[in-house]
């Protein structure tokens, strides 16, 4: 089912979305993060939004995920849950 839905993604641009942060925004965000990107998202230029937020969240651990869509969770089930859950117990 990712796949076929990875193909309306792929030949459909929607209009809509979230509005992104401003850079100054994402300088105020303090707290650690952990961002996990996708290698093969349609969606998001990863290395371009992994450069950027090095730029803006030098505290921020940054992994783009090889051979993974715009879906981590399910092209890569429990790999979130394996970088994030030492995080959710700390």
């Amino acid at each position: 089912m990712a796949r076929e839905m990875m193909m309306v993604f792929k030949t459909h641009r929607f209009q809509s979305g979230p509005t992104p942060l401003t850079d100054e925004e994402l300088r105020r965000i303090t707290t650690p993060l952990t961002i996990l990107l996708a290698a093969d998202d349609v969606f998001v230029d990863s290395p371009k939004a992994a450069a950027r937020a090095r730029a803006l969240m030098p505290q921020a651990q940054i992994e783009i995920v090889p051979q993974c869509g715009h879906m981590l969770t399910i092209d890569r089930p429990g790999l979130a849950e394996e970088r994030l859950g030492s995080l959710l117990l700390d």
